[in-house]
């Protein structure tokens, strides 16, 4: 009902790959004398489309009960073979948190991806809708939206404009809003910084955006058009496009999982030390979790810099039976989705003592052709049992005696930033442009002049590590929080870049 498909800390998930799962139910009765007991066995079969799934539907959104409503979904290819679900139901609950009771809008309609319907006249406030497949398990709840009534005006700005974070990707971003009866829509967006705005339309209260830069802010507003008559824009939506997720860019790991029946032959990572993050994770269902995404924890992100030399100290804790524990780190330097051979900057194979924990260190430079910049990219650490992974996306395999294998060990993914170093410094010598900053050196506040439209500025420590960064559009920049000493400040617009040295005091 919360519309929470994965459980990271849990490690609980819908299928996100094609399988064939089986299933058996016994039931038996609780007659002592003569018990009797009936089972049942049934296949589920996941396919690889997918998800089936509202859209257009945020927290924001109102639909009308006096007025039609047009409700929209991905079909996914659901209505084709090998699924054939040709019709689906949809429904509403105003049990927001069990959703024990829903009410039918339409028992069965085309599974075409649109629907239209005018809410119960009596209904108001918040809901829930579910689609459901006919003939089918599958079905799709939507986040919780509210019932009211139609505006009156069509030249106003349209309300409600929002996307759902399930709906932004790298790429792509779903924005939505509320609609005005018999308007079409004009949608402006821009990159945040930007000085002209990107236009499209919707004939719908929502709109796909396309061709957007991963990690980036974006900007965007919506006005309904009447008879061609464009109405009021409505206030700027601001988002951010996602990065590099597991899954779409990074492989999904298969390594396998340890056993929580006999911690003999588990092996994974306890604790880390690495530049400005120390990771303690000291529960046994963390260190030998088969898999751990860390990338959105931003208490996590590390940050490294070109050219310099890092220590990565570790505590692990592997097998007791005195067998090889291995551990391998990748960090995807050049930012492409992948972890390459090169790429490896560590790898510790050890036979671990009695009780199985042990700790080392190793020690790795980040190269001068990384990529660096405000965008993350991962680092992967992969502990396995006995032998190593068959690479960062493989799983470890052990030889069982009498014939197949076991597979156990531990994955975990952490965000990494790098920032550009000393070359950030060197690169300022020769610039020129008609911007410039006072007073300099600064106390507190610093001016831009002559800037003539709006931009971006970052400011660098001496080593190159980005402190400060945010818009700018002719106002004073606060650099009261920055410590004393010296600092590269650089602005950039559509048509102007500038870079000096910035003391302060």
């Amino acid at each position: 009902m919360a519309g929470n498909l994965t459980d990271k800390v849990k490690w609980e998930t819908v299928s996100y790959i094609p399988r064939t799962l089986n299933y058996a139910v016994t039931v038996r009765d609780e007659n002592t004398v003569r018990p009797l007991l009936v089972s049942s066995e049934t296949t589920l079969t996941v396919g690889n489309d997918g998800p089936f799934k509202f859209s257009g539907l945020t927290t924001s959104t109102v639909l009308y009960n006096n007025a039609p409503n047009t409700i929209t979904w991905d079909v996914a290819n659901t209505n084709a073979a090998p699924y054939n679900a040709s019709a689906v139901k949809i429904e509403y609950t105003t049990d927001l948190s069990n959703g024990s009771t829903w009410t039918q809008l339409v028992a069965s309609t085309p599974n075409t991806g649109s629907y239209t319907v005018q809410m119960p006249s009596g209904l108001t406030g918040a809901v829930k809708l579910r689609i459901s497949a006919v003939g089918n398990v599958f079905y799709a709840v939507s986040p919780q939206i509210s019932v009211g009534t139609a505006p009156t005006s069509s030249t106003a700005a349209p309300t409600g404009v929002s996307a759902l974070s399930s709906e932004i990707f790298k790429n792509t971003a779903r924005l939505s809003w509320n609609a005005v009866p018999g308007a079409t829509y004009s949608i402006n967006y821009r990159k945040a910084g930007q000085t002209n705005w990107s236009n499209t339309t919707s004939t719908t209260s929502s709109v796909l955006l396309s061709g957007l830069e991963d990690e980036s802010n974006y900007e965007a507003q919506v006005a309904a058009v009447v008879n061609t008559v464009v109405g009021t824009y409505s206030s700027t939506y601001t988002f951010k496009t996602k990065g590099f997720r597991t899954g779409a860019d990074y492989c999904l790991m298969t390594t396998g999982g340890n056993s929580f029946a006999s911690f003999a032959y588990n092996s994974g990572l306890a604790q880390f030390i690495l530049s400005n993050v120390t990771y303690s994770e000291l529960y046994y269902n963390t260190i030998f979790n088969t898999y751990r995404d860390f990338t959105d924890d931003a208490s996590k992100l590390i940050n490294l810099t070109k050219g310099t030399q890092y220590t990565f100290s570790y505590f692990n804790v592997g097998n007791q039976a005195g067998y090889n524990d291995n551990m391998e780190v990748w960090i995807d330097y050049n930012r492409n989705g992948v972890f390459e051979t090169s790429e490896k900057v560590g790898s510790v194979s050890t036979v671990p003592p009695a009780n199985g924990q042990y700790t080392g260190s190793f020690t790795f430079t980040v190269p001068a052709t990384a990529y660096s910049g405000d965008k993350t990219l991962r680092m992967r650490v992969a502990n396995t049992f006995f032998n190593t992974a068959t690479g960062p996306c493989g799983s470890p395999s052990v030889p069982v005696s009498g014939g197949g294998v076991i597979s156990q060990g531990s994955f975990k993914d952490f965000s990494v930033k790098i920032n550009a170093g000393a070359l950030a410094v060197d690169e300022i010598k020769g610039t020129k442009s008609e911007i410039s900053i006072y007073p300099n050196p600064a106390d507190t506040f610093i001016e831009i002049k002559n800037l003539k439209e709006k931009g971006d500025y970052k400011i660098y420590t001496a080593d190159g590590r980005l402190v400060q960064s945010g818009a700018v559009d002719g106002q004073r920049i606060d650099v009261s929080a920055l410590i004393k000493g010296v600092y590269v400040i650089t602005v950039k617009t559509n048509t102007d870049s500038f870079s000096t040295k910035l003391i302060k005091k």
